[in-house]
């Protein structure tokens, strides 16, 4: 007892326990109520459950032989004998694990009692999948690091959003505001308790809530819609959940009944090195696989354990062994695999991960439903630590934006034809890590890569010591492969069709003179035999004026000069009234840049898809912009993403089953650039700018195209426009809060514009207050 109590009082002063990560993987103790360091020395430990990703019991036996009959807990073990024995421990890190705060939540936190202390902060109400809020030291207008704390892992932010009100309040100049997307862990019905923290660890709120999973209201479209932008669902899995997976399973079996007769080979590549303990269960997982045609390639990367000898007691002709003599590495061994294979379809299990045995059948039967495909995916379930801790499902329909930005696709679940293999290469040596991810990249964007919506794949993280995305540092080799997808992307925007139809290109513009000019010079590069610029500048100061006259006076753009900034949509009329009556139109943002090839291929796709009227392109916003993962929830906002395929609008419309993201049907996307048909225009009644002055228009054009005139309006994945958010919209909220309130947040005009224009105030855009006042 005297031992326990010992051990208990050393856990919590120990970095080795920490609580938030052991209530988040094991939700039980959570209602269970039960002190959390009492419930691990008692029935946790016993259960294999570890108290943090600090600390393996199982790692800390195994590399202390002599502690084999150890009868007390591993970790008080450590904590009052080890360590001062210089016991080794295993320390297992992996991207996907947050770093946890090692502050003991089963102690009252520090509050912020000091009445003169000068940082402030509070939350908003949650949202659904939000946390929004305001920290400031107040006097400095500079934004400041806090703390977002759920369940005691934290998370730093720099909230330095605009809030009139905050302003109107005295926090300072009013740029302390935040919106923090909720990590999909969290999305799990559970409730959990958030502080808000400045960086010595003062609280400065709190609240609980509970964060709903995603209700997919039993349309399996509205899943894969979802998925798009956000490939995660988490465990525990609720009704609406499971009635998506049970779909997939019938999927699965259907895709097994169209595997052609003749069977085609197929050559499965399997890369080890000191896999002793696990190599036979993978190996297990191949040969259990109902589909019998298949050669298994096993390349032992230099073993010094028993991988090899425990490969040669299974006998079965299908499996190939190669010895490597040395270490050459992960990339280096499947290619020498590639390099022999035979098979017609190319698939991939490495050692500490396994398939259900429908997954080949499964696979084969894809790529007889979708013939053009070089490359296929599917889902899989993810587990951490241990086979029994299942901690969600992974599958997105294919979304190539994303894709360039963070990967979602595993290599054991993905499977690709010898000949796309023969054509573009396979796996590049150069790299350390993210091989698997590059190669995916080369693959979907020189071939046709098809998401298929079945789980038969099972990932493990960490199951194994020397697994290679155990070594956090990734960042330099991100790098790498971000740099050569946009070598990849350049090349395929050298490869766009010409030209065929006149373009005018219509820029409503203010102020942003850098951006605008930047924005220009990529006009300019394209054929001007078909594209004619239109600038309306909305009464913008001096030097971009006298710069928009010159470029007039060169012939290079026709131009508009309002006196007046009377917003983006009337702007935009303008514009139109003075382009080439036959020209299809394009709406472009003063802050957007054209990539090579852009034009061309949202001009292609604007005739080539049937009963489309709208093409858009990528909406490329630049890395560490506050909205990415606002849009694009899994995206890694430090990389620049696209955001046009967005879950903050919800925007993604009849997606087919099997889903090669070169075009995406949206239902809306904003109007920062947009490719719009001469004749589809002239059918409408034009952009509203009597009832959405500056926002707005664009969902009602959009609604008017789709659902009045029926046509389409088609995400082009080939076409890349990056665009420097809202530049315009800050500058004009720092010249005018008047100004910028009734733009830019009431969508309004005032009295005088109304009679100006004679337009009308709308009774729906009225308040209860302005209603009952009959002054309108």
């Amino acid at each position: 007892m005297l031992l326990t109590v010992k051990g208990y009082n050393a856990m919590k002063k120990s970095d080795l326990f920490n609580v938030g990560y052991y209530l988040n993987k094991h939700e039980s103790v959570r209602k269970d109520g039960m002190d959390v360091l009492l419930h691990y020395i008692y029935y946790g430990s016993k259960k294999g459950y570890n108290p943090s990703p600090l600390f393996n019991s199982e790692e800390y036996i195994k590399l202390n032989p002599d502690l084999k009959s150890l009868k007390i807990n591993p970790l008080i073990h450590y904590l009052l004998y080890g360590k001062s024995e210089n016991r080794k421990i295993s320390l297992p890190h992996h991207e996907n694990i947050p770093q946890f705060e090692n502050k003991n939540i089963t102690t009252k936190p520090k509050r912020n009692k000091t009445k003169n202390r000068k940082i402030k902060g509070l939350f908003n109400k949650p949202s659904k999948d939000k946390l929004s809020g305001w920290a400031a030291e107040i006097g400095n207008n500079h934004p400041i690091n806090v703390i977002i704390s759920i369940d005691n892992i934290k998370f730093t932010i720099k909230p330095s959003n605009y809030r009139a009100d905050l302003k109107r309040n005295g926090i300072n100049e009013g740029k302390h505001a935040f919106k923090f997307t909720i990590p999909m862990d969290f999305l799990d019905g559970i409730e959990h308790e958030i502080l808000l923290k400045d960086t010595d660890g003062f609280i400065l709120d709190k609240l609980t809530f509970k964060w709903q999973k995603p209700d997919f209201e039993n349309k399996f479209s509205r899943y894969t819609s979802y998925s798009i932008t956000n490939p995660i669902v988490a465990f525990p899995f609720n009704e609406s959940d499971k009635k998506i997976f049970a779909t997939m399973e019938n999927i699965a079996n259907y895709l097994i009944k169209q595997v052609p007769e003749e069977k085609p080979l197929v050559s499965i590549i399997m890369p080890v090195y000191n896999r002793e303990g696990l190599i036979t269960n993978a190996i297990k997982s191949v040969l259990n696989q109902t589909y019998k045609n298949f050669e298994l390639i096993i390349i032992d990367d230099g073993s010094s354990d028993k991988t090899c000898e425990n490969i040669l007691k299974i006998k079965d002709k299908r499996i190939k062994l190669i010895r490597n003599k040395e270490n050459l590495g992960i990339s280096a061994s499947r290619n020498k695999g590639l390099n022999i294979s035979k098979g017609k379809y190319i698939m991939y299990l490495d050692s500490d991960n396994d398939w259900d045995n429908r997954y080949i059948s499964a696979m084969v039967g894809a790529f007889r439903v979708n013939k053009d495909a070089s490359a296929l995916y599917c889902g899989q379930y993810v587990f951490e630590e241990s086979k029994t801790n299942l901690k969600y499902v992974r599958f997105a329909s294919l979304n190539k934006g994303l894709l360039s930005n963070r990967n979602y696709i595993d290599l054991n679940a993905y499977a690709h034809t010898r000949d796309v293999y023969l054509k573009y290469g396979g796996f590049d040596e150069s790299l350390v890590k993210c091989v698997d991810w590059d190669l995916i990249l080369k693959y979907s964007t020189f071939a046709k890569t098809y998401s298929v919506p079945v789980i038969l794949s099972n990932y493990y993280f960490d199951l194994a010591d020397n697994t290679i995305t155990s070594n956090p540092e990734l960042s330099y080799t991100i790098k790498q492969v971000h740099e050569k997808q946009e070598k990849r992307l350049e090349k395929i925007g050298k490869r766009a069709p010409k030209l065929t139809r006149g373009v005018s290109v219509i820029i409503p513009s203010y102020e942003a003179l850098d951006d605008l000019k930047i924005c220009l010079e990529s006009l300019f590069k394209l054929d001007s035999k078909y594209v004619e610029v239109v600038v309306v500048d909305n009464n913008s100061s001096y030097d971009v004026k006298n710069y928009l006259r010159k470029l007039k006076l060169e012939n290079k753009i026709k131009l508009i000069l309002n006196h007046e900034n009377y917003g983006f949509t009337y702007a935009v009329n303008q514009a139109i009234e003075i382009a080439k009556k036959d020209n299809d139109i394009v709406l472009l943002n003063n802050d957007a840049v054209f990539t090579e090839g852009a034009m061309e291929y949202l001009q292609e796709a604007a005739y080539t898809l049937e009963n489309c009227g709208i093409t858009v392109p990528q909406q490329v916003l630049p890395a560490n912009t506050k909205t990415i993962d606002v849009h694009v929830p899994y995206a890694n906002p430090q990389y620049m993403c696209d955001v046009n395929l967005s879950a903050h609008h919800k925007n993604v419309i009849n997606l087919p089953l099997y889903h090669n993201g070169i075009y995406t049907e949206v239902s809306f996307v904003a109007f920062f650039c947009v490719y719009i048909r001469r004749d589809v225009y002239d059918k409408s009644l034009g952009l509203d700018a009597e009832n959405g002055r500056h926002y707005r228009s664009d969902v009602i054009y959009s609604n008017f195209i789709r659902n009045v005139l029926n046509y389409k309006i088609y995400h082009v994945s080939n076409a890349i426009v990056y665009h420097k958010l809202q530049k315009a919209t800050t500058q004009l909220q720092e010249k005018s809060d008047k100004h910028h309130d009734l733009m830019f947040v009431k969508n309004r005009w005032s009295s005088s514009e109304r009679e100006k224009f004679g337009y009308k105030q709308a009774i729906w855009d009225l308040t209860r207050d302005e209603i009952e006042s009959g002054k309108y």
